[in-house]
């Protein structure tokens, strides 16, 4: 394979980030091998292929000279001298590649010859044909050489009599008998290459002949007719009849031909012009052709019962149902009115005709020319549940036909379906029982479904506990709190309203304990509770409070609980309902007092000068100097007091900011 170019530097482009990249082209093109050498006036089909590219893949072919079609990857080409054929392939990006192929032609000119008699030279069944139109039993026919090179010719002169070899440039005589015969001219080249012609040759004279058929030719799809072909007897060997029967079939009979052909019409001729058509018939050989025509000959269509029916085939009692005929049966050569139609339910009692006819046969069901039609559109209203067939029949002058359908009547369902229990506590698993009253039913389907919502304490989650929702009486499992609605529908053609159930499933409480601040022993706190019911009413609290005072409380609130010794209690709460109980702890921290502390300072002291207070340390122990309004004013162990004025407060001598000492021991 050689490439003689590539276009695909810009086969495909992208806009990126204002930027314009090119998208890569690696098409591969083959036209196939190098080169094929072939013989004049042969053929050699070209396969090309390209891959690696986007598809499809369009072809192109030049020359174009000798090729069947260039646009496709495998023409047949047939060149008349050394070629070399280019492909171009385009994929749908755009990318194209080139690949070349030479084939290579060696010199074989045709095997030509002609004739230097009287012979009439014509084309007949598409080849050369040397004709002498007279009644002898035999003619002595004249031919000559007109080929360019060869090294060996032979003549098949097609009768029977032995070949010919004869020299390049050649003249001879033949003797044909009455008839058409085939003659084969093969010539021989130094190059391996070989071209044979026919050609054909013909004694005898114009042909004659008839055709014609029974006297009825109006018929009917399916229906046959007989073509008698005449005054055939005479004519010479070689002759051939066609004949058109004028609904795109044609047949080609050999001399002498069959006295009678038959013909199926499947057809209407409705769709002909005049709803009608005419058969044609030749007679031909090489010296003239005789033609004749049958006609007219109508085809109308066989009657075919159809129609349509709306809603559909089941239907709910005291409901319309309404059936229109669509059959075929035009007849030729009018082609323009429909077969009439009857119509027929069974059995004759509940229903009622609300809009159209029956139609009525009058005592004469084979002859729709005597019926009173029916309507094309009827409806009937069934007003007992059941049954029905409804019948179309159809005809016209070729017959009649019946289509039969079946029509489901059925009665409303009535739904309903209990749940015990309808509440309850999780997981429920109530008894699902269908209670429903069906009727008389033709198609009936079950619809169940279940929306639920969520508790305060968790859900929805639920799942068949056996069936599922197109069951009859499928059981449910609610696994988790929350309001469920259970939803039921019968189904068929009365679209009975639904029914439903809403099931309600509690939960145990859930229970929290709010925090707890320690305290120190001697001192009291008021514990409370987050408490969720879960659907089911409290029924009882159990608190317990180890060491405290009281010990027990059996209200949401117990009110201010005591500790008079220093520990860690754990604070307990027991909340019920009717799914069970939940249970919540906290720790209480209870510390003991801190010692009394022993202060030092440098009292008495003068109005004006520092006071310094100080507390001997005590471990774990806190502590916090305040002022006599009741101010903190410091943290630490000690303080100093600055610009004291005089005064006197317990035992130490009064002035305005004298501190106090106050101590915490760390809980």
């Amino acid at each position: 394979m050689s490439t003689l170019s590539r276009s695909c530097a810009l086969a495909a482009l992208l806009l990126l980030g204002g930027t314009v990249a090119a998208q890569p082209c690696n098409l591969n093109v083959n036209a196939g091998p190098m080169q094929f050498t072939i013989c004049e006036g042969s053929t050699q089909q070209l396969n090309g292929t390209a891959g690696n590219g986007n598809p499809p893949y369009s072809y192109s072919w030049t020359p174009i000279t000798g090729l069947s079609d260039p646009s496709i990857a495998n023409p047949i080409a047939s060149p008349t001298t050394t070629t070399v054929y280019t492909l171009t392939v385009t994929d749908d990006d755009g990318c194209q590649e080139s690949d070349q192929i030479t084939i290579n032609v060696n010199a074989a000119p045709p095997a030509l010859l002609t004739s230097t008699g009287p012979e009439q030279i014509s084309t007949f069944n598409g080849l050369t044909t040397f004709s002498i139109c007279d009644p002898s039993g035999s003619w002595n026919f004249s031919f000559t050489d007109q080929t360019a090179g060869g090294i060996t010719r032979t003549i098949n002169w097609g009768d029977g009599s032995p070949n010919a070899s004869p020299a390049a440039g050649w003249s001879l005589n033949h003797n044909y008998a009455q008839g058409l015969w085939t003659m084969t001219y093969t010539v021989n080249y130094a190059n391996g290459c070989t071209r044979t012609q026919q050609y054909q040759v013909f004694l005898g004279t114009n042909p004659g002949g008839g055709i014609s058929t029974d006297p009825n030719t109006n018929i009917c799809t399916g229906g046959t007719l007989p073509f008698y072909i005449n005054s055939v007897g005479a004519n010479s060997p070689g002759t051939t009849y066609i004949i058109n029967f004028g609904d795109g079939n044609s047949i080609t009979l050999n001399h002498p031909p069959p006295a009678v052909v038959n013909h199926t019409y499947t057809t209407s001729t409705c769709g002909l012009p005049g709803g009608q058509l005419n058969v044609t018939f030749t007679a031909q050989n090489p010296c003239d052709q005789t033609q004749g025509q049958i006609g007219p000959i109508r085809v109308s269509e066989t009657p075919q019962a159809q129609f349509i029916l709306s809603p559909n085939d089941t239907a709910c009692v005291n409901t319309i149902v309404t059936f229109t005929d669509q059959s075929i049966g035009l007849q030729a050569p009018g082609c323009a009115t429909a077969p009439r139609n009857i119509w027929s339910i069974a059995p004759l009692a509940g229903w009622t005709i609300v809009s159209g006819t029956l139609g009525n046969d009058n005592g004469n069901p084979g002859n729709p020319g005597l019926w009173t039609d029916g309507s094309t559109t009827l409806g009937v209203q069934f007003n007992v549940a059941g049954t029905y067939t409804v019948s179309d029949l159809t005809g016209n002058s070729c017959g009649t036909h019946t289509l039969s359908r079946t029509i489901c009547v059925e009665e409303p369902p009535v739904p309903s379906f209990t749940l015990l229990p309808l509440v309850g506590c999780a997981p429920l698993q109530p008894v699902n029982a269908n209670t429903s009253t069906f009727g008389q039913n033709c198609l009936l389907t079950h619809q169940w479904t279940v929306n639920g919502v969520a508790s305060a304490c968790g859900g929805p989650n639920w799942s068949f506990a056996s069936g599922n929702a197109t069951s009859q009486q499928p059981q449910f499992i609610f696994s988790e709190p929350g309001t469920y609605t259970v939803q039921y529908r019968a189904i068929n053609s009365c679209n009975a309203p639904p029914v439903q159930q809403v099931v309600t499933v509690n939960a145990p409480p859930q229970v929290s304990l709010n925090p707890l601040s320690g305290i120190c022993a001697g001192q009291c706190v008021n514990p409370s509770a987050v408490i969720q019911s879960c659907g089911s009413a409290i029924t009882g609290y159990a608190w317990t409070f180890p060491g405290g005072t009281p010990a027990n409380a059996n209200t949401a609130a117990p009110g201010s609980i005591c500790f008079n010794s220093a520990g860690a209690p754990t604070i307990s709460l027991t909340v019920t309902n009717a799914c069970g109980n939940a249970t919540a702890n906290a720790n209480l921290a209870v510390g003991s007092a801190p010692p009394q502390p022993v202060v030092a300072s440098n009292s008495p002291v003068c109005a004006g000068q520092t006071l310094s207070l100080s507390a001997a340390l005590i471990p774990g122990v806190t502590f916090q100097w305040t002022n006599p309004q009741g101010t903190v004013i410091s943290n630490s162990p000690s303080v100093t007091i600055p610009n004291v004025t005089a005064g006197t407060r317990a035992s130490i001598p009064w002035w305005p900011s004298a501190a106090v000492a106050q101590v915490r021991r760390r809980l």
